[in-house]
């Protein structure tokens, strides 16, 4: 069974801080099943799991905006590849940054959950599956993104949103954002304007479509020349 899980191991995945690359796993699966095997019943005898999987190397990837802004960039965790717990996995985790080939000092977690690990979604969609228990309007999550909508005729609508706006914002009110519908905006890569129409979006994806196409035209018309 530990053989045929290794045979399974996606060797472009990036080792974890254990050093252990998912090719060596792969290939060796018929040397490394036993030792892994005896690991694993250990584990399950015990309780525990060894102190290296509770270690992840932490990557920064700038996702827009200014580069000197922390904010911009998402961290994502590389964990050791053989490690998929739960409650040992999540407790006297330590994690460190790397910035091409620096790493900063093994630092506690405290609290949230790696990301680009495989048990992260998972637990996410539990911790927020309860979000909208409290909330009136109209809500809609996809990930981690959450809008609330409304129609606002009085007054009375307009103190129930806010109150709704003040629970989904809580503390995380530095990552929250007012939308206006008169405005352009992007909503998950797609720009609408202030009647949340599409539009704009269509043209902008046809108008990259007809460059390409040209470009590819014109390719092939040299080419047969």
């Amino acid at each position: 069974m530990v053989r045929a899980k290794l045979n399974k191991v996606n060797v472009n995945k990036a080792p974890g801080p254990d050093g252990l690359h998912p090719r060596v796993l792969k290939e060796l699966s018929s040397i490394t099943d036993v030792p892994l095997f005896v690991i694993f019943k250990e584990s399950l005898g015990t309780g525990t799991v060894p102190s290296d999987w509770h270690k992840a190397n932490v990557v920064p990837i700038f996702k827009k905006g200014s580069r000197s802004s922390t904010g911009n960039y998402r961290p994502i965790g590389l964990e050791s590849i053989v490690c998929n717990w739960i409650e040992y996995w999540l407790k006297e985790r330590v994690q460190r940054v790397v910035v091409n080939d620096s790493y900063s000092e093994w630092s506690r977690v405290i609290s949230g959950l790696r990301q680009g690990s495989v048990l992260g979604p998972l637990l996410f969609n539990l911790f927020i599956n309860d979000i909208e228990d409290r909330i009136n309007s109209t809500i809609s999550i996809f990930a981690d993104d959450t809008k609330l909508c409304s129609t606002v005729q009085f007054m009375e609508d307009v103190h129930k949103i806010q109150a709704d706006l003040n629970t989904l914002i809580g503390h995380q009110l530095g990552k929250c954002g007012l939308m206006w519908i008169n405005v352009k905006i992007c909503i998950l890569g797609v720009s609408v304007d202030g009647r949340l129409k599409n539009s704009i979006q269509c043209q902008s994806a046809a108008s990259k479509a007809s460059r390409i196409l040209s470009c590819i035209k014109g390719n092939l018309s040299s080419t047969l020349c």
